[in-house]
């Protein structure tokens, strides 16, 4: 559990992203690029972690990192749909925690990234991490992000232009275990349990 809490394992990410894109910078290569095979733990993930509300930390920073780091990153393979303990549906065919976030990131995140610039005033500040892009919807942006402190954590939004954009409206999409376990299967958006309608439908995402 401490690892898919733990910061540094968080940052690893980053490392990795600068060594190869120094190395194609080296090569002269400009081409898009893929992140395959990846999800929050290798060998078919971690019994009871990879597929429970805890790993979703680490997959939703993955989206966040990979595209605020480098444009060239056009898509990203997630290992597993199906089998496995990093699955995005489980055994019982029932969607894991990590598919939900999935669904949401598709519906609002668009490829245009906004570049944050984060002034930390405490220590648990760095534990919230957030990313930025335009909407898929029209005249929005999306943010998004997680917070990895057993403390609240807030954030002020300043743009130093102040002209050049107003908040008319705000709509949170505030995800969260189930008893509030983080080895919970189940994942609440706003304090409702999200599941498959029937066979095969989803639910509104409000």
């Amino acid at each position: 559990m401490k690892d898919f809490l733990n910061i540094t394992v968080f940052n690893s990410l980053k490392s990795d992203i600068k060594e190869l894109s120094k190395f194609v910078g080296k090569k002269g290569i400009n081409l898009p690029m893929w992140l395959g095979e990846t999800s929050s733990a290798y060998g078919g993930g971690s019994p009871g972690l990879s597929d429970r509300y805890v790993a979703g930390f680490l997959w939703l920073d993955k989206l966040g990192i990979v595209a605020a780091m480098n444009e060239n990153y056009q898509v990203i393979v997630r290992q597993t749909f199906y089998h496995g303990h990093y699955a995005l549906i489980g055994q019982d065919l029932k969607p894991n925690p990590d598919f939900w976030i999935s669904v949401l990131y598709k519906r609002l995140v668009s490829g245009n990234v906004i570049r944050l610039r984060s002034i930390r005033e405490s220590e648990d500040a760095h534990a919230l991490r957030l990313y930025g892009h335009c909407s898929k919807y029209r005249n929005s942006i999306t943010l998004f992000g997680i917070n990895l402190s057993e403390k609240l954590n807030s954030f002020k939004i300043h743009n130093p232009e102040q002209n050049s954009f107003e908040i008319d409206e705000v709509h949170h999409y505030i995800l969260s275990p189930s008893d509030g376990d983080l080895t919970s299967r189940n994942i609440k958006l706003n304090g409702n349990i999200l599941e498959i309608m029937g066979y095969d439908t989803l639910p509104k995402l409000d």
